[in-house]
């Protein structure tokens, strides 16, 4: 019996030495952080922190986590380097920060201040949040893989991009000056310049109002890409980043005119249509003779770009495009006044005609009353009486009839005349 007891309190001794060695086995010592099973409860559940930090400086990550106690419980907030691991010792922690005493259900903040390396590259880190609790015997820091929170971060000078580019799609070509904090660069040929940024925050980038593409051709901003509308402005870097300056593209229309006056030269939107017109479509007087007599310039119409008649066009702007008025010669006036003169000079030589005819009419008539005072013929009297009707109306028949008619009527004016002195 007494054996029996012996025996089992060895074996109850051993039970109890192999819990404590296991124990002993999973848990170091108390200053380290350790894992364990859904015990602790605060979880990482935001890191607000940069993509990109400078080599030797400080800066501060803001972490979020939540917790659910029964009891008033202290948590620590750590960051350390590397990976996750399933233990940290106390100086591996870069940073870290303490709440005490919270209890129930709820969210926190804590900001950690870290010190970055001098080397350059890529920096792995791990956040989380550990609760101080006795577990087992065993006192410390315990927290949950589940509720951590890894980070890479860049070490080393950012890089921002400036674009040029066209809000009609038309690629522009480089050359573009463009300035970050007054140092100037250009684009190279993808529109694109290259900033080596050496320090975080607010930057000034400086890009031109107008770019001057080809002989009339040119690219006018509009805005950038996040909206802003100064060609002057301030960027904020926070790492890697670009920004797209948009710009319209605008071609000249030139008209050309040797005479009068055009309006409708200057810039417009690619893709938009211009109207153009001539002021007055007269021109100035021909030299010489004719220019005298009214012959001048008149507008013929358009050619270049466009071949229109009207004196209002219209022209697409797809390119720079180049319109010239055309003036042709006009006749009409000079043409007027000969005709004018020629007629004139007709009727003056009608006039002169007939005034010679009608003195040698009237020499006719005074004959035919001199015929008519020697005698009181009836007959002769009628005779007479027609040729002076006939010579009043003389001018308005032909020469040649008028002739005929005369002498007939002289023949018959002699026959009476004869036959009247007989009796």
């Amino acid at each position: 019996m007494l054996l029996g007891q012996g025996t089992t309190s060895a074996r109850r001794y051993v039970c109890y030495l192999t819990l404590f060695v296991v124990s002993w086995l999973m848990f170091v010592q108390p200053g380290a952080a350790q894992t364990y099973g859904q015990h602790v409860r605060p979880t990482i559940i935001a890191v607000d922190s940069p993509s990109l930090v400078m080599p030797g400086t400080r800066f501060e990550i803001r972490v979020y986590f939540e917790y659910e106690f029964s009891a008033a419980t202290n948590v620590r907030v750590s960051a350390v380097n590397g990976r996750y691991r399933s233990s940290f010792n106390a100086g591996d922690e870069l940073s870290f920060c303490i709440a005490p005493g919270l209890k129930g259900r709820g969210t926190r903040p804590c900001s950690l201040s870290l010190k970055v390396p001098d080397a350059q590259g890529k920096w792995q880190l791990t956040v989380y949040a550990a609760r101080w609790d006795t577990i087992n015997g065993q006192s410390g820091w315990w927290y949950q893989k589940s509720g951590t929170r890894e980070l890479t971060l860049q070490i080393g000078p950012a890089t921002l991009t400036i674009r040029i580019a066209s809000s009609a799609g038309i690629r522009l070509s480089g050359g573009t000056t463009v300035k970050l904090d007054g140092n100037a660069t250009t684009t190279g040929p993808d529109g694109t310049a290259k900033f080596r940024v050496l320090w975080l925050g607010s930057h000034s980038v400086q890009i031109p109002p107008v770019i001057d593409l080809s002989p009339g051709s040119r690219a006018i901003f509009e805005t950038w890409s996040d909206g802003n509308l100064f060609t002057l402005r301030s960027v904020q870097v926070n790492g890697d980043m670009a920004v797209t300056a948009i710009y319209k593209t605008q071609y000249y229309l030139t008209l050309t005119s040797q005479y009068g006056s055009v309006s409708g030269n200057g810039w417009y939107d690619a893709g938009t249509n211009a109207t153009f017109s001539i002021g007055q479509p007269i021109g100035p007087a021909l030299d010489g003779f004719l220019g005298t007599l009214g012959a001048g310039y008149v507008f013929g119409g358009w050619t270049g770009d466009l071949s229109a008649s009207q004196h209002n066009a219209t022209i697409m702007m797809d390119k720079p495009k180049v319109v010239v008025a055309v003036w042709t010669p006009n006749y009409t006036m000079p043409a007027i006044e000969l005709a004018t003169g020629a007629t004139i000079l007709t009727i003056g030589a009608a006039i002169c005609w007939n005034l010679t005819t009608q003195r040698r009419r009237i020499s006719s008539r005074k004959e035919s009353a001199y015929l008519q005072a020697t005698t009181t013929s009836p007959e002769v009297e009628r005779i007479l009486q027609t040729i002076e009707r006939l010579e009043s109306i003389a001018y308005l028949i032909p020469d040649r009839l008028y002739s005929k008619l005369m002498a007939e009527y002289e023949v018959s004016l002699h026959g009476a005349e004869g036959s009247s002195r007989h009796k």
